[in-house]
């Protein structure tokens, strides 16, 4: 009798189990639906090396990128960062590829993107030798101040009006060096990336002679860019929201700002 039963049981499982949409393993996956986060392969989130906020030599890619790729996962979306220098970011982007974690907005690039966030605060203005003044504001070409900016860096409108003040470099270190030579007058940058560098072994010789001078020219909010052509763009837009707001709620947020020696407001 029992044997009778088992053997039409048996059968039936298996049956089941063979059917067309079932799991049959933890690798399997589940059918397209359009929905972020399903998707088998990881959210590309692409950045350049900014310390202190983003760099590939810091822990999980820095604060700023352990954010971003957190807020995702509180949203039930596996993202992942891509580190590439900034010209391949915007190239990537633009063919939404992937998504920008870290752009701050100007008028030509919301005529691109789309935004979520923010998830920081920057801190713009000038770097100088301690023995001289911060530059005078607004700026004149009477001042003859030679200034030294990193090619392709967002500009305020203060500086774009005085383009021939102006002198590149590659980065904001570069720009420090010029200063601390007396080839420029001086550095605008980001504050907490000149001031990382001042503080690291490879700056720590200027540090003497150069130093912040406040208040900023100007604050710009860090935001998540995604291509207005991203056929997920609301979907991300909002998980991204959602996911940062839970990690302001329980503290995470800024545990996460502090453990990459940023200050939150």
């Amino acid at each position: 009798m029992h044997t009778f039963l088992r053997q039409p049981l048996l059968g039936l499982l298996l049956s089941l189990l063979l059917a067309p949409g079932l799991a049959l393993g933890a690798g399997a996956e589940a059918p397209a639906t359009g929905e972020p986060g399903e998707a088998a392969a990881p959210l590309q989130l692409c950045l350049s090396e900014f310390a202190p906020f983003n760099a590939s030599g810091l822990s999980e890619g820095g604060p700023l990128g352990r954010i971003a790729v957190q807020a995702f996962a509180r949203a039930g979306i596996r993202a992942e960062l891509r580190f590439m220098p900034w010209a391949r970011v915007i190239k990537e982007a633009e063919a939404a590829q992937c998504l920008i974690a870290g752009l701050w907005r100007n008028e030509a690039r919301d005529q691109l993107y789309a935004y979520a966030g923010p998830y920081y605060q920057v801190e713009l203005g000038y770097f100088t030798l301690k023995s001289l003044p911060r530059p005078a504001e607004p700026l004149s070409r009477a001042q003859a101040s030679r200034i030294c900016v990193q090619r392709g860096a967002y500009l305020p409108a203060a500086l774009q009006e005085h383009q021939s003040l102006l002198q590149m470099n590659l980065d904001l270190s570069g720009c420090l060096r010029m200063l601390a030579t007396g080839r420029v007058d001086t550095a605008f940058g980001a504050r907490a990336a000149g001031q990382h560098y001042l503080d690291s072994a490879a700056g720590r010789d200027l540090g003497g002679s150069i130093a912040w001078r406040g208040p900023a020219l100007e604050l710009k909010d860090h935001m998540l860019a995604i291509r207005k052509t991203h056929p997920q763009r609301e979907a991300l837009i909002q998980a991204f929201n959602r996911g940062l707001a839970q990690l302001r709620a329980d503290g995470s947020y800024q545990r996460l700002l502090s453990a990459g020696g940023l200050s939150g407001p």
